[in-house]
């Protein structure tokens, strides 16, 4: 059951990218150019696509972003309700839910946001999509995730794995693995969301290889 509450301070646009990690300071963050590949070329094209600030005609309720947030993601329980809300600002509005999971020591943090008003919220993705970050911005690099754009970073120190995906071209999903097992683990936690509950006739959900 989703609860229409207030999101963490700040707000969920406002949340960081995987660029910035637990502790870090941003004149230690540098990044550089992707070395040419088909894989950059095509992280270059979704960043143009993104970058060209499509609106759409309807914001969702936040209790459909909620419903994706659901008991279970994987190995994953919730702890806690899904928090959800309308939030307002600078002339645009938002969507956005958040929910807390649990699995041993592993803790995930995973929020969805509705940019259909809001196209500078995608720039938590497309800003660095096509570079790679050095140790202090957890090496972040740009990948696809079942097709859809995401950049993803992890900070060995401190155990914590960060991602940030934008599902067609709209949903910004953003997830925090503490005390993460793999550098990978809050991509895999991205990987395990229903999609088709976002947005069932345009998100386009490929079979995980």
């Amino acid at each position: 059951m989703a609860v229409q509450a207030p999101l963490a301070a700040g707000g969920a646009a406002n949340a960081p990218s995987a660029a910035s990690g637990p502790g870090r300071t941003l004149d230690r963050i540098s990044f550089t150019p992707a070395p040419d590949s088909k894989l950059t070329r095509s992280l270059i094209a979704a960043r143009d696509e993104i970058d060209k600030g499509k609106t759409y005609d309807k914001l969702s309720e936040p209790t459909s972003v909620a419903a994706v947030l659901g008991d279970k993601l994987g190995a994953l329980s919730a702890r806690g309700e899904v928090s959800s809300a309308y939030r307002t600002g600078s002339g645009t509005q938002i969507a956005a839910a958040a929910r807390n999971y649990i699995a041993g020591k592993q803790t995930v943090r995973v929020k969805i946001i509705d940019t259909a008003f809001s196209p500078n919220a995608r720039r938590a993705v497309s800003e660095r999509l096509a570079e790679i970050g050095n140790e202090a911005a957890g090496n972040q690099r740009g990948v696809f995730v079942r097709g859809n754009p995401a950049v993803v970073a992890h900070f060995a120190q401190e155990h914590t794995s960060r991602a940030s995906a934008l599902i067609a071209n709209r949903f910004l999903v953003q997830v925090m693995v503490n005390e993460a097992a793999q550098p990978d683990a809050a991509l895999k936690v991205i990987e395990q969301l229903d999609w088709a509950k976002l947005a069932p006739k345009s998100v386009k959900v490929q079979a995980k290889p």
